[in-house]
């Protein structure tokens, strides 16, 4: 969300973080953060930090896993899913001989550049 009502947080990945909440959380961020800096006499940064800890905290963790099979030729295969399960299936099904869990954000950028296809396995 890019919004011109709100000042830009003074930290930088406050900034990016802010920039990413929704309307109704980016007005709760806002109105934490005041509250601290007015109220509880912070430093405006330090305000910003524990609103959007704040924030953060009230949203609900991602339960979405990311799994790395690797195939019996080497390769890799990747398989989103939200349990360790259906990705044992998939490796199990595929011949593979290995499995990993890996940060979704990680690989989402290093292998695929931002951005990834997903395909069925059905």
């Amino acid at each position: 969300m890019d919004d011109d009502r709100y000042v830009t947080p003074v930290d930088p990945r406050v900034a990016r973080l802010a920039a990413r909440l929704s309307a109704s959380e980016r007005e709760s961020f806002e109105e934490k953060a005041a509250i601290r800096t007015h109220l509880g006499e912070l430093e405006r940064e330090q305000a910003e930090v524990e609103a959007l800890l704040d924030v953060l905290c009230n949203q609900p963790a991602s339960s979405v896993r990311l799994f790395r099979l690797t195939l019996a030729d080497d390769a890799s295969q990747w398989v989103l899913a939200f349990d360790l399960a259906p990705a044992l299936a998939c490796l199990q099904a595929l011949g593979g001989s290995d499995i990993a869990e890996t940060e979704l954000d990680d690989v989402l950028h290093q292998q695929f550049g931002g951005v990834a296809f997903l395909g069925t396995s059905a």
